[in-house]
């Protein structure tokens, strides 16, 4: 099928997209989609000293120790390669840290559909949000009329953390909303390989 919509229930159930993408919609079991190559994570900076790999930043699990090295609006990307979605709500997880701290205040939620330019809509702003408070703590916002559809996802800091760093703590991100795969244009994205490869 290849439109569909995933409709969020609660956080880190098995409606949202990143988990169907994992699963091969219904036909597989679960694999984190970034580790499978079937969507791609980027980050601003590298990830920490004791992080698990950016791969993780996707994943679904909960105690783990995933963060990004602190740079100024601090960012992290996903590419969701061959797919474009329009949105409806977004999870992220905190990550386990015991030390309980760089919690996300104040950033974006960022698309785009040229994932390696400038050109990308704010679909929220997060200013002085409370919302993520512990370890492995996780929340869900609603994305409001939002019409296009998405193959990238950026989460960009625009101030400092809870602790007042730029350290990106999260090992976990689920989206929800309508999907579309790209080669609902008739086949010209095929096509379009095929003469890359002559070439």
């Amino acid at each position: 099928q290849n439109k569909d919509v995933f409709t969020y229930k609660s956080d880190f159930d098995e409606n949202g997209i990143l988990y169907a993408i994992g699963s091969g919609f219904g036909k597989s079991e679960y694999r984190n989609p970034a580790q499978a190559g079937l969507v791609e994570v980027r980050t601003a900076a590298r990830m920490g000293r004791v992080s698990k790999p950016k791969e993780f930043i996707v994943g679904r699990d909960g105690g783990i120790d995933c963060y990004i090295n602190g740079v100024e609006n601090n960012w992290f990307c996903i590419n969701f390669k061959n797919r474009s979605i329009r949105p409806t709500h977004y999870t992220l997880r905190h990550d386990v840290a015991p030390t309980n701290e760089n919690h996300l205040r104040n950033w974006q939620l960022q698309g785009s559909n040229d994932g390696d330019g400038d050109l990308w809509d704010v679909l929220i702003d997060h200013k002085n949000d409370e919302s993520l408070n512990e370890p492995d703590g996780t929340f869900t916002w609603v994305i409001p009329n939002i019409t296009t559809f998405y193959q990238y996802f950026r989460i960009k800091m625009t101030a400092e953390t809870s602790s007042g760093g730029w350290y990106i703590c999260c090992s976990g991100f689920e989206i929800y909303g309508e999907i579309r795969r790209k080669d609902d244009d008739g086949g010209a994205t095929k096509k379009m390989h095929t003469l890359i490869k002559i070439v």
